[in-house]
């Protein structure tokens, strides 16, 4: 009896760990990819990339959270009432809590990420510097621009078009430019990478400037890598939250217990290394692009502060998530009656015994 009172605890507070982390990541999800198809036109996240933010949510969540042992002291506390809602007011504070955080982080990388935060070189204005006596003269041309994750017909003609020299680009984003596609090219070429200077580079291509007008159709774009970011910031913040999803009271120490759970740390670390490798030899098929160990320490740093947050937020009063909460008074036996199911069972029944009944008179 004891054993089955102790594990029984464990699995209600199994669910309710899973569906806190559950709730946490769908709001997240569904605000970035509806505010990014209003503001940008176009969602951060595609479909292949929200099939696996699904599967981290659903399976591999639901293997690392509800595999978690029952706590020593599980038997010490009172047991729960029958009228005990299953979201609790801890619970409430931590999805809010760590959504509002996951959203600001991913607002300001999205809308941020090319400019203030420089992830990436800014892609969203054509011209850096305009004639301030005619501001329809654009007098630097800004290399990165594009409108596409991938280059294509579209955006090499809108440089062919335009038939510019070098000259008029701004010159730094250039000597950028000609830097990041010379280094490609000793990545491609398997060169040693100990000795390279960027100086060394531009200099190298005095004679023959790459421009915007030597892009080949397929080349990566900063919008592909600014998308990047936003995929793996999202990813690594969930990875995170999940270690916080395993306390759905007020102990602060989340770490607590974890090496208890063999298939939990598998599950992290399993989700930690596909994603890096989703994110690094994609390609095509997720739309990706390639990331710098620098890049990737930086979208862990953006993950990992999910633990310093979710502290913080233990010490936030309950009284302010006293208002919220779902309706789970149990239905009485005439709303019963009127359920959907209820409804269906009902009409089974009587196609059954109708059919019984034609079996009897053949017979």
């Amino acid at each position: 009896i004891v054993v089955a009172l102790k594990y029984g605890r464990n699995v209600y507070d199994n669910v309710r760990k899973f569906l806190q982390f559950q709730l946490s990541v769908n709001v997240v999800a569904m605000s970035i990819v509806f505010f990014g198809s209003v503001f940008l036109k176009d969602s951060p996240l595609n479909a292949v990339q929200m099939l696996w933010v699904n599967l981290i949510m659903d399976t591999l969540g639901a293997l690392a959270l509800a595999t978690e042992p029952p706590d020593e002291d599980i038997l010490l506390r009172q047991p729960y009432k029958k009228n005990n809602p299953i979201v609790t007011q801890v619970m409430w504070r931590n999805v809010f809590g760590h959504a509002i955080y996951q959203i600001i982080v991913l607002s300001l990388v999205i809308f941020s990420g090319p400019g203030r935060l420089n992830l990436v070189h800014d892609y969203w204005s054509q011209c850096v510097t305009y004639d301030e006596a005619d501001p329809a003269v654009c007098l630097a041309w800004n290399p990165y621009f594009t409108t596409e994750l991938y280059q294509n017909e579209k955006s090499l003609s809108f440089w062919l078009d335009k038939k510019l020299e070098p000259q008029d680009f701004d010159q730094d984003l250039l000597n950028q430019l000609i830097c990041e596609h010379s280094l490609e090219k000793k990545v491609e070429s398997g060169e040693d990478l100990s000795t390279f200077e960027c100086n060394d580079s531009i200099l190298e291509d005095q004679t023959n400037m790459y421009t915007p007008n030597d892009f080949q159709s397929g080349d990566m774009t900063q919008k592909l890598m600014h998308y990047t970011y936003v995929f793996q910031v999202f990813v690594f913040m969930q990875l995170f939250n999940q270690i916080n999803a395993r306390k759905i009271d007020e102990e602060v120490n989340v770490f607590s217990g974890i090496f208890k759970n063999f298939l939990f740390i598998l599950v992290v670390v399993l989700t930690f290394v596909i994603q890096i490798v989703m994110v690094q030899i994609g390609g095509r098929a997720v739309k990706t692009h390639p990331m710098t160990t620098n890049q990737i320490l930086i979208c862990i740093a953006f993950g990992s502060f999910e633990l310093v947050w979710g502290f913080l937020l233990k010490k936030i009063p309950l009284r302010f998530f006293q208002c919220i909460s779902i309706d789970e008074k149990p239905l009485e036996e005439e709303e019963l009656k009127r359920t959907f199911s209820n409804q269906f069972k009902k009409c089974s029944s009587l196609r059954h015994s109708h059919s019984k009944h034609h079996i009897c008179e053949d017979d």
